[in-house]
């Protein structure tokens, strides 16, 4: 008798414990379910920024620029940033702040493109963050000003490909046009940095940073080389008289296959700069903790 007994509480407390499981989630299967309602709401959020941003004026290089900014307002939380000052004209860099105890915050690098005879914006980066290896290009050697102090100097010219190309560049305070021959992006990564992937990026290059930037987007040939740079502060040159350039480099930025989104970005004497974040890798999602900031 007590044997049935037995035999029947133990069967009421199997079919117990597979009913319990079956209508009680894992803590796994409710990660799984909150991290996909997550990523679902970063989606619906970034479509709705780059419809904003792509419906703007697109005649017109301020107008399209400030209906820019007011989309990022009005689409992305407030964010706290990071500003390095430059010495000329009270030009600011924009970054978001790297998490420096992440995995992913490890060998952090940061990249000037085009030196230009300024280096207090690498002087103040590097005190906010001596664990942090600089780097800087610069094809004009009277430009370098003292940058190999706290950085190793990357004496040529980038592009896309190795090839000759006009290029402006700063000498003795004045713009001279000189043809150059630059190196592709990805030897001189593999190089002097040791690798393809970069936490902070700034460029500077008077007008050639738009076949580079243009290049680092999903598909195109630096994306193919396997480039992947976090954040990149860029000075978006106007040298046409409508602004056509910039409208077009910043739509390129905005349409739904780039991997990034524009968190920042302001008028400068006749430029616009902005700073767009990867938004896709996960080394740089982790590494400026875009998840908790709710970008």
């Amino acid at each position: 008798m007590k044997h049935a007994q037995y035999i029947r509480y133990f069967a009421v407390f199997v079919f117990s414990c597979v009913v319990l499981y079956f209508i009680i989630p894992s803590s796994n299967n409710v990660s799984s379910v909150d991290q996909e309602a997550a990523y679902a709401s970063r989606l619906t959020k970034y479509s709705a920024l780059r419809t904003c941003q792509l419906n703007g004026p697109t005649t017109n290089a301020k107008e399209f620029a400030e209906n820019y900014q007011s989309c990022i307002e009005k689409h992305l939380p407030k964010t706290n940033f990071e500003y390095f000052n430059m010495g000329r004209f009270h030009e600011k860099k924009v970054f978001l702040p790297l998490v420096k105890e992440s995995s992913a915050a490890q060998n952090c690098n940061f990249l000037t493109i085009g030196i230009g005879g300024d280096v207090l914006v690498e002087t103040e980066f590097k005190l906010a963050h001596p664990e942090c290896k600089i780097f800087g290009v610069e094809a004009s050697p009277d430009q370098v000003a003292g940058f190999e102090e706290f950085g190793t100097v990357i004496p040529y010219g980038v592009g896309v490909k190795n090839e000759t190309i006009n290029l402006v560049l700063r000498k003795a305070g004045k713009y001279v046009h000189k043809d150059v021959e630059v190196v592709a992006m990805q030897n001189l990564l593999d190089r002097y940095l040791g690798t393809r992937f970069v936490h902070y990026a700034t460029i500077d290059i008077e007008g050639a940073e738009y076949a580079i930037l243009k290049a680092l987007l999903s598909g195109n040939a630096l994306y193919n080389e396997g480039i992947v740079v976090c954040q990149i502060d860029a000075e978006l040159h106007g040298f046409n008289a409508d602004g056509s350039n910039i409208i077009d480099l910043m739509k390129a930025y905005a349409v739904e296959t780039s991997q990034y989104i524009p968190v920042a970005n302001s008028p400068f004497l006749t430029h616009q700069k902005v700073t767009f974040v990867n938004v896709e890798n996960e080394r740089c999602r982790e590494a400026f903790n875009l998840d908790t900031i709710g970008i």
